[in-house]
Order: structure tokens, then sequence, then C-alpha cells
């Protein structure tokens, strides 16, 4: 008779007890596993031609009390329905069993359902699936459908009304984590990160105690985790702003131990999640770029993440930069506008600025349409590698923001402002308009500014020569700001610049005594290497000059390379090697030229000593050098 058995002989106590007038019951489970329902699953195929029966009685050669079998409707109708010995399977019992049905009451099997989740059409469309379908959903579903709401929410915010209807199925997974793998947590934990629930909205707390207690039931997984699983499972607690410092420490050892597993892909995840949820994990990033040093097929966004972790986290990876800069220039063609900024601003940060690549990058950049923002970040980018296109890429940020009706700083962010206002500065760029305007721009934002760009921002001032009352004056807030940071040695360094030329302008100190006092003992004690020229320019005037001395502070803090006498007058030396200008050009980078500016301010007499004039007069010889310098010595004195 073409019959269809499918023997769930766990359900068999449930299915007995149920009722024939009134069928009520708990589910079996909220997700049972697959296991339990696989033979249902390879006959609902022949669903359309048949009928469901839940048997009530033993039916020889067909199946026992409470197994569930499919036959032929005339089968069902004359012989199992008539005769008492099973129920037709609606829709009720179904669901009773732990199953469930299509929209003409037919039993769903767990592929059906999982290609309903997968197939879904949005987010409201996957709520509908739960409400129907959950009470079948077995592990993968789970996992499935959180994954899912990960990609429906991807690019665009979860909204108020999708998270309230969302609360019921987070609290019914919080209790079941336990029996989870790492595979549907990783999974659960991704869609969850996509989604944003953690991040925003009124109910962003609830949701964020839930994602630690995922947290917790994954660190107690990781073993198990796949190298897939570790990447997806850090880059989702990086992503949902739920730090795990123990989690963050596990993830690590199970990454070392297994590096060889991972994929380029995988690699990369790795390392911008850690790196950008600031912890540090050295032996982690060896591992990586050991491994990457073999893996050069990395995507174009693969190269860009690996490259920017690395650089953020501070990490030296010489090699690892060194392969990347090598096969970089084949992609770039590709890349969009923000990959290509974001490339130049990993390799600048590392202080790896290979000329070819950056060459490139620029000839890349100039035949693109690139947004403001883009423009920003890749001229800093080539401003701190002191690269001569710098200065064209912000004369074009200057020229957009000028054709805008609305001033074209609007759409900036404070950060990107900064950036602009240091990256003209430090390339040399008088644009006092610009700066007056990024004043106005920054006047209520400054304390949305990282420390480090706050005092990229004064610097940048100061460099530029602009005072801004807006900003620093006394009104400002921006002393009291100062107290209420922990600034780094280069972030003093630039506030003593700043605040010491503050002082000769208004006549002033904008700064706290303490903060003075704090900046003026970092910008004193740097370390400093004096190189092999600037030593043989001291040789060279020792020879006729008086008190020569090396390395000599002035009360302002300044260091002078080379302090001597000359006809009875005290002269400063500067000794400019190439990383005082811009790229390969003879123009002097702002820090250079701010730096003169206010040796000369304090009184000093200056004499500069650039080393493509150094170099010409050590080819001939010892007199040829001190010729030279009496002549720039007698030049200054006039």
């Amino acid at each position: 008779m073409g019959l269809g058995i499918a023997s769930l002989s766990m359900l068999n106590t449930l299915a007995i007890a149920f009722s024939t007038s009134n069928l009520q019951g708990p589910f079996l489970c909220r997700w049972p596993n697959r296991m339990a329902v696989a033979g249902f699953s390879m006959v609902t195929k022949k669903a359309s031609q048949t009928t469901a029966v839940l048997l009530v009685q033993a039916v020889k050669g067909l199946g026992c009390a409470g197994d569930l079998v499919h036959v032929k409707h005339s089968y069902a109708e004359n012989v199992l329905l008539r005769q008492g010995l099973g129920r037709r399977a609606d829709h009720n019992i179904l669901k009773n069993m732990g199953f469930s049905t299509s929209a003409d009451g037919e039993p769903l099997g767990p592929r059906q359902i999982s290609r309903l989740i997968t197939k879904s059409s949005g987010v409201e469309a996957l709520l509908e699936i739960y409400r129907q379908h959950s009470h079948a959903f077995d592990e993968w579903h789970v996992g499935s459908f959180w994954h899912t709401l990960g990609k429906h929410a991807r690019g665009c915010s979860i909204s108020e009304a999708h998270a309230l209807a969302l609360a019921p199925a987070r609290e019914e997974l919080m209790p079941t984590l336990t029996n989870f793998s790492a595979r549907s947590l990783a999974n659960i934990a991704h869609g969850i990160a996509n989604s944003g629930l953690t991040r925003s909205g009124d109910a962003a707390l609830d949701w964020a105690a839930a994602f630690a207690e995922l947290q917790v039931a994954l660190l107690k997984n990781l073993h198990n985790a796949s190298s897939q699983e570790l990447s997806m499972s850090a880059w989702a607690s990086t992503v949902s702003r739920c730090y795990d410092p123990v989690l963050y420490d596990a993830l690590s050892s199970e990454s070392c131990s297994r590096i060889g597993e991972f994929s380029a892909q995988d690699l990369s995840v790795v390392a911008w999640a850690f790196a950008s949820a600031g912890h540090e994990a050295p032996v982690l990033f060896d591992a990586i770029a050991r491994a990457a040093s073999g893996q050069l097929e990395f995507s174009r966004q693969g190269l860009s993440n690996l490259g920017w972790a690395f650089a953020s986290a501070g990490h030296p990876a010489p090699a690892l930069l060194h392969n990347a800069a090598v096969t970089a220039p084949d992609q770039l063609s590709s890349c969009s506008g923000s990959t290509l900024a974001q490339i130049a601003h990993s390799f600048a940060t590392a202080g790896n600025t290979p000329p070819q690549l950056f060459d490139q990058l620029a000839a890349e950049a100039q035949g693109r349409r690139l947004g403001v923002a883009e423009l920003i970040k890749l001229a800093a980018a080539f401003a701190r590698a002191s690269h001569p296109a710098a200065r064209a890429m912000l004369k074009r940020v200057i020229k957009q923001v000028g054709a805008c009706s609305d001033g074209g700083l609007t759409q900036c962010t404070p950060e990107q402002l900064a950036l602009l206002a240091w990256a003209c500065a430090f390339t040399g760029i008088d644009e006092a308009p610009l700066f007056s305007r990024i004043a106005v721009r920054m006047a209520e934002k400054m304390d949305e500014l990282s420390m480090q760009n706050l005092a990229k921002l004064a610097w940048a001032f100061a460099v530029a020569d602009t005072l801004a009352e807006e900003l620093f004056g006394v009104a400002s807030g921006f002393s009291e700001l100062c107290d209420q940071q922990q600034w780094t040695a280069v972030e003093l360094n630039q506030l003593h610049q700043w605040q010491i030329w503050a002082a000769n302008h208004t006549g002033w100190s904008p700064l706290s005594t303490e903060m003075q006092s704090l900046a003026y003992a970092s910008f004193v004690t740097q370390q400093r290497n004096p190189s092999r020229m600037q030593k043989e320019v001291a040789s060279s005037l020792r020879a006729f000059a008086e008190d020569t001395q090396e390395e000599v502070h002035t009360p302002e803090g300044w260091s002078i390379d080379i302090l001597c006498k000359h006809d009875g007058r005290e002269i400063a030396v500067e000794v400019d090697g190439p990383r005082h200008f811009i790229g390969r050009s003879h123009r002097p980078n702002g820090a250079t030229l701010f730096k003169r500016r206010q040796l000369r301010a304090c009184g000093h007499v200056l004499v500069t000593v650039p080393y493509w004039e150094w170099g010409r007069a050590s080819k001939n010889g010892e007199e040829a050098r001190q010729r030279y310098l009496q002549e720039a010595l007698n030049a200054a004195l006039g």
C-alpha cells in the first residue's frame, strides 16, 4: 500500500496520553535536536499525496501506538480513522509533538524550516517565522535565526518595535545556551552583534546583559570551536561592545594554539577584533604575523584590516607589512576610496611607508571622485608618511569644502576636523580662513575628541599661528578639559608646544599650573638621539667656534641641536636631516617651521643646516665643511 513510517518512540508516552476529544500537552522540548526528527523529515517529501496519522493503537506492519505515519488518503480514511486506530495529525497535534506545519497544514521537516529562516525577506518576516515555528526549532534553527537576523539588520539599525518583539526570543534563548555547540553560539553571537541591539535602543542594557551570558557559554566551548568560529566570536564580542578580558585572553590562547588552521580572512578578522577592542595580545599578533607572511592571498578588505590592526595595536611586523606593500599595488585599482584611505592610514601609522606603494596610492586617488572624509584620511596618512602628495590632497579638500553651500565642514566629524587641521599644519599649508572655520565648527565639540586628536588640534593651531579664543581661551573650558585627561608623552609634548606659543601671544598661561609642569617635564625629558650628521656639524664647528655644545635646552624647553659662539655672539644651529622635510622635496614640514619660528621668537640667532647642502659641502672635505659653516654663521650675524 505504499506506507511511509516515521517512528518517534521518544514521543510514545506523550502521544498515548492525549485524549481523543481534547488533545493537550506540553511541547516535548523547546528545541528538539535534529536526530529526533530526522526520520520524519525523510517522509515529508510525499506529504502532498499522503495523510499524516498519529496511531493510538498498534497496527501490524505499520507501527506502534504513538508513531506518526504517512499513509495514502484512502487508507487513512477507510481503515485507520474509521476503525479508531489513529487520529489525523492536524496542526495542533503536530505542534504539541514538536513539529511545525505549512500554511495548508502539512508538516514541515527541519530542512524546510531552515529554508524558511534563511530565505526570509526581512526582520518582520523572520519574526513571523519565529512566532509560528519556534516550537519546532532545533539547535541549528536557533543559530540560523539569530545569524539571519544579523544579516537583515546589516547596514541599518533594528527598530525599537522589532527590538521589543525580539525580547521573548532572547528570554527563551538564555536558559538553553549551555546546551549549544560552539558553532551555534558563534552564529548567535555574530547575529546579535550585527543587529546592533547591544549598542543602541531602550533595551540595549538588557541585550548587553544577555550577550554577557552568551560570552560565558562561548568561553566554555572555545576548545571545540573551529578557526572560523573563533574569529566570529572575537569579531562579535568587539562589535557588540561587550568587552570581557577573560574571553579575549582565552580567544588569544586558543587561536595561538591553532593558528595554522586559520584562513587569511580569519587572521584579518581576529587581528581587527583585538586591535579594535584595545586588548593587548602580543603573542597572538606575533603568531598572526608568522602565519600571514606565508598567506598572501588576502582580499583587499582583509589586507586593509590586517594592516590597520597591526598599526593600531602598535605591534611591529615589518615582514608582514613588506609583503602587504608588495601585494597591495596590484589590487589598488579595484579598491574603494575608503579602502585606499585605510591602507594608507595603516602603513603610515605603522611607520612603514614604502615610496612605491604611496606613489601608486597617490596616483590612484588622483583620478577618483572621493568624499571629504576619505580625502582627509588619505591626506593625513600621506602627511604622516611625509609624502609630497599630501599637500595636493589637502588642497583638494579645501577646494571641495569651499565649494559646498553649507561651508563643507558640517559633514565632518570632530575627529576628521582635528586630522584636517593637523595635516594642514604639518605640511605647511597656510590657510587661516580654514582654521577659523574649523574653530567655529569645533567650539562646542571639543569634548568629543580623543586625547590624541585634542592634542593634535592644539598643536595644529599653534603651528598655524591661529589663537582661536573660542577653542582655547579662558572661557572655552579647554584648560579644565586638559586636567581631566590621562596624557601620553607625545600628547604632552604637543600641549607644551602649544602652551609656550599661546603664552607668547597672550601673556598668560592657558594651562593649569599642574598641567604646565607635567607637559614641561615630558617635553624636556624626551629621548634625544643626535644623528651622525649633527655630530659631524658639531665637530666642524669646534674647529673655529667657541663653547660649542650639543642638545642645549632653552628656558622654554626647546632643545637646540648645537649652541655655539661666533664673533662673540651666541648662535643656535639646527641640523635638519630628511625627516625635517616633506618627502624628497626641500620644503620644511610644519614641525620644523614651527620650531624655527619659536626659537627666533625667543631671541635666538638661528642657522639651519639642511642635509643636501651639508652633503654637497662634505664632498670637498673638512675645509669645505668649515668654510660652509663660517659663511652660514656670518650671514646670520649680518
